[in-house]
């Protein structure tokens, strides 16, 4: 018995090393600019970036408004692609394993000193919650320092109209960054847990 105690002790230990050893989960940036062709989209495509978005989300070139200005071309930090919450309305993000949300660029698209809301959530849990300011002028990078989520969010509001082309409380997001646990990662843990939990019960035993 002390001897297959041993030997999966000494499994639980390679498993741990092994997922120590593995480097962090490196950053992803989703800039958007490989979602269309068009000048413009009022439906993000559907899996896009292996995330679930909902409907309101759009995708539009930094020129759609021509030489009006709006906070989509200021917005613009890589390519000529942002995404929107068109019509102002509630979007949100979603993927099936839970990942971590670092942040991404903002810009109000017609009010300045828009209101934006982000909430993340793990299931039904809303875990985080974070309000902030964005210009029409310039895009600001928000860094959220959130754990995981499987789904974020995002409501707008407020703000001062600009007296441009159009009002309303959309926004521009670009440069979303992310990070997702790696396969081997997650293998590896269930491993180690699973050795664990069963030697608890041989002990009981």
């Amino acid at each position: 018995m002390g001897e297959k105690m041993n030997k999966i002790v000494l499994c639980i230990a390679i498993a741990a090393c092994l997922v120590m050893a593995m480097p962090a989960a490196a950053s992803t940036v989703v800039d958007f600019d490989d979602a269309i062709t068009d000048p413009i989209t009022w439906h993000m495509p559907s899996g896009y970036a292996g995330f679930n978005w909902s409907d309101r989300w759009g995708v539009m070139s930094s020129g759609y408004y021509g030489d009006n200005p709006s906070g989509y071309a200021n917005g613009t930090i890589s390519g000529s692609y942002v995404a929107f919450n068109s019509m102002g309305m509630p979007v949100e993000i979603s993927r099936d394993e839970s990942f971590v949300f670092v942040g991404a660029y903002f810009t109000a698209a017609w009010h300045d000193d828009l209101q934006i809301t982000a909430q993340g959530y793990l299931g039904d849990d809303l875990l985080y919650s974070k309000t902030f300011t964005a210009s029409v002028e310039s895009p600001t990078w928000v860094q959220f320092g959130w754990g995981r989520t499987d789904r974020i969010a995002f409501s707008s509001s407020g703000g001062t109209p600009m007296g441009w082309l159009l009002p309303g409380t959309q926004f521009a997001m670009d440069n979303m960054t992310y990070r997702a646990p790696a396969p081997g990662a997650i293998i590896l843990v269930g491993l180690g847990t699973g050795l664990t939990g069963w030697l608890r019960r041989r002990r009981t035993l």
